[in-house]
């Protein structure tokens, strides 16, 4: 973890001083040589990064046993809550749709009994 904050470190500074604004004085060919060099720190930082950190790196998790959940009711919790936000989608969305719905049932003017 240390190793990794140092390298964020690193990265930040040489990316700030590659892009922080020039001098009025400073031209194109000054910029670029300043960016060039930030990009040659990281690339270096980059590369060196992992062998510093091998020593710090390890597969070993001991003797961690996971034990097993057969658990039936975990499964059949969350087709309950898709099956109540699908339906309440439905009943908010109703209104809108409801008058197509009496048209194509036959009921002429939905909206409006009055009209015929």
């Amino acid at each position: 973890m240390r190793v990794l904050s140092l390298f964020i470190l690193a990265v930040m500074a040489s990316v700030a001083q590659a892009l922080a604004p020039p001098s009025p004085a400073a031209d194109r060919r000054a910029f670029l040589a300043q960016a060039a060099k930030a990009t040659a720190f990281t690339a270096v930082v980059s590369v060196a990064t992992p062998a510093i950190a091998k020593e710090e790196y390890t597969l070993d998790t001991g003797d961690v046993v996971v034990p097993e959940q057969n658990d039936a009711t975990k499964k059949n919790s969350g087709s309950s809550l898709v099956a109540g936000a699908l339906a309440g989608s439905v009943l908010l969305s109703l209104p809108f749709f409801l008058p197509n719905l009496l048209r194509l049932a036959g009921i002429n003017n939905a909206k409006n009994p009055t009209k015929k």
